[in-house]
């Protein structure tokens, strides 16, 4: 009997030590799970962050160079016109000679033997082209 005893509490023993193995297990696993969630949304987190900085870094980009497109074509249309005028009237060129008399010569928007380029010009909040 002594040795049944004996035998039943080591298995009694066994058992208790493979629940707590089982209960401790069971406790890391949650642990690592939970640690893994935190883990995936920080990382989630700061992937949305990048990617919403990124976005806005392209479209800053993509504004500039869209302003930069405009001007461009404001000046393509303002010396498309300049020629088309020329085109037209060569005769009224030819008869104003080098030194067309303007009552401001000197301004060189009065000047058809000069061209000139004008960026970022406004005039009351809105891009506006002399030609």
């Amino acid at each position: 009997m002594a040795s049944t005893d004996s035998l039943e509490s080591s298995i009694k023993l066994l058992v208790d030590s493979v629940k707590e193995i089982k209960e401790g297990q069971d406790s890391m696993k949650r642990m690592f799970e939970s640690k893994i969630d935190r883990l995936r949304n920080d990382v989630l987190t700061t992937i949305d962050e990048k990617m919403k900085a990124l976005k806005t870094d392209i479209d800053l980009d993509i504004a500039r160079e869209s302003t930069r497109i405009d001007e461009l074509v404001n000046t393509v249309q303002i010396l498309s016109s300049r020629f088309n005028y020329i085109e037209i009237n060569p005769d009224n060129l030819i008869a104003q000679g080098p030194n067309p008399s303007f009552n401001d010569q000197n301004n060189p928007l009065n000047n058809n033997e000069v061209t000139v380029i004008v960026k970022k010009s406004t005039a009351h909040g809105r891009r506006e082209f002399n030609g």
